[in-house]
């Protein structure tokens, strides 16, 4: 492995933008924007269905759509939009930049890791938690396919969505901005990773889930910096929440917040597998995700570079 290598990056982040002043009021300006948008949509989607005090929500088909079109879709939409603007309007650097240190966005490496960490999840949770296997049943059932298969496209978008935005916010950008006033790769991941953590605290949210969020969190961005790009987190992120907080209801119900009996053992075992399939696609990538437009490297070369290239 070499040592990480930001000469670019930091190169692209002179004047007042990369300030440190500058880097806290943009990044406080992308959290009022996204909690904003959230809150509004949070309103909105309690006015539609004429609930006067914010609370548990009842899982139905139509409750489902519209939290996750709303809350995901518009709220986390606000906030992407946001970091995009910033990116291109304030910083004037180039979108691509935001998520991968590539030549091109690697759409084939963030579609096989939403189809392997959707699966790892879903055939882990199947197997060890019964009433899981019932709620998925049950909602089927009750909903029918056509209103089912809704439901779970607008927990598809909306997640989408709501990942895209939590990482290339956290691990792009603000990572790429903490890296370019001097501070290292790993300083700004755990940095991000805190943030990452605050923006889960909230009512009913035990310890035990903070710390299961910060684990992930981790292990999304060291994702992101041996795969030189943020494809990888992405699909693991999305296909992580649209699992758990879509397939299995966990979002409508409360029930993904949980402090759930052996959730540490499950940890270490995912993470593990996590870990073990991010060094097979670090190791695969100059084969089938090469860094050089004119093909792939071979030797001992054609490992790729930890860093997050603007």
């Amino acid at each position: 492995m070499t040592e990480p290598r930001y000469e670019r990056l930091r190169a692209d982040t002179s004047g007042p933008a990369a300030r440190v002043w500058g880097t806290i009021g943009l990044t406080l300006l992308v959290l009022v924007c996204w909690l904003g948008a959230v809150a509004v949509a949070t309103a909105v989607l309690y006015g539609i269905l004429g609930q006067i005090t914010p609370g548990q929500l009842q899982v139905t088909a139509r409750n489902e759509m519209l939290l996750a079109s709303l809350m995901l879709g518009c709220g986390f939409g606000t906030g992407l939009l946001v970091v995009l603007l910033v990116r291109k309007l304030i910083e004037r650097r180039p979108l691509k930049g935001l998520m991968t240190g590539q030549p091109r966005f690697r759409w084939s490496m963030m579609l096989a890791a939403f189809a392997f960490v959707g699966s790892l999840t879903l055939a882990s949770s199947l197997v060890t938690d019964a009433d899981l296997r019932a709620t998925l049943g049950d909602r089927f059932s009750d909903y029918g396919a056509p209103a089912f298969g809704l439901v779970i496209l607008a927990y598809l978008v909306g997640f989408a969505v709501q990942g895209t935005f939590e990482e290339v916010f956290l691990r792009g950008w603000l990572t790429q901005r903490l890296c370019a006033h001097g501070w290292s790769v790993w300083v700004s991941a755990v940095a991000s990773t805190l943030i990452f953590v605050g923006l889960h605290v909230a009512p009913g949210i035990g310890p035990t889930y903070l710390a299961l969020v910060a684990a992930m969190g981790l292990a999304f961005a060291w994702s992101a910096i041996r795969l030189n790009g943020l494809e990888f987190a992405i699909g693991a992120h999305v296909a992580n929440n649209f699992v758990v907080g879509g397939l299995f209801a966990g979002l409508i119900s409360g029930e993904g917040y949980a402090e759930q009996e052996g959730a540490w053992i499950s940890l270490v075992l995912y993470l593990l597998v996590f870990g073990g399939v991010v060094e097979v696609f670090a190791r695969l990538s100059p084969r089938f995700w090469p860094d050089r437009p004119e093909g792939p490297r071979r030797g001992p070369a054609a490992l790729p570079r930890l860093s997050l290239r603007a």
